[in-house]
């Protein structure tokens, strides 16, 4: 959250237990900041993957 500044709420909190998903909210973006939205979160999980 801090260096990225994307945040994300694992799926299991919405009931999926079985798999890895994430819940996304993105609501009324401007089409920009979704993208950027999206970079963000691409960057930040691509860190996560190389760290594991």
């Amino acid at each position: 959250i801090e260096k990225h500044r994307v945040a994300a709420i694992p799926g299991n909190a919405f009931g999926l237990e079985k798999g890895c998903y994430l819940r996304i909210a993105y609501g009324s973006l401007e089409t920009s900041t979704a993208h950027e939205a999206i970079h963000r979160l691409i960057a930040g999980l691509t860190e996560l993957q190389k760290a594991s």
